[in-house]
């Protein structure tokens, strides 16, 4: 335990060190940005201290195999009151039409592939929005 801390303590003035970047530009007056020196037929324009700014916990990329879903976002409750009272009212339909209609859709978008236009699209949505409404 006291040889771990003693490691962190002399590793951690090593990470505070300044690093330095500089701005080079070649003969044709293409500029880049590096830590390292302008090399020889480089002009240095400038250098400037930098720290690298700590990276956050939520920056970090998650390697591709534990990609996770996150859940779908949910919708606020309607309010109950005068508000509510605008909203159109629109006539229940059976949960079996909407269902039918879904099935229809998803059906016909196979039977197409990927061969499907604007208009296909829209007829196919129209039909479920009106079912499921």
């Amino acid at each position: 335990m006291i040889r771990m801390i003693a490691g962190l303590l002399l590793a951690w003035p090593a990470t505070l060190a300044a690093q330095q970047l500089h701005k080079c530009v070649d003969a044709r007056g293409h500029a880049s940005y590096q830590s390292a020196p302008c090399e020889a037929g480089q002009r240095q324009v400038w250098v400037r201290d930098a720290a690298p700014e700590p990276v956050q916990p939520t920056q970090l990329v998650r390697p591709a195999t534990a990609r996770q879903v996150d859940p779908p976002p949910t919708s606020p409750p309607l309010a109950s009151g005068p508000a509510s009272a605008q909203l159109p009212a629109y006539p229940a339909r059976e949960p079996s039409a909407c269902e039918a209609a879904k099935q229809r859709r998803e059906s016909t978008l196979r039977k197409v592939g990927l061969k499907r236009d604007f208009n296909l699209l829209r007829r196919l949505d129209d039909a479920v929005w009106n079912a499921c409404r």
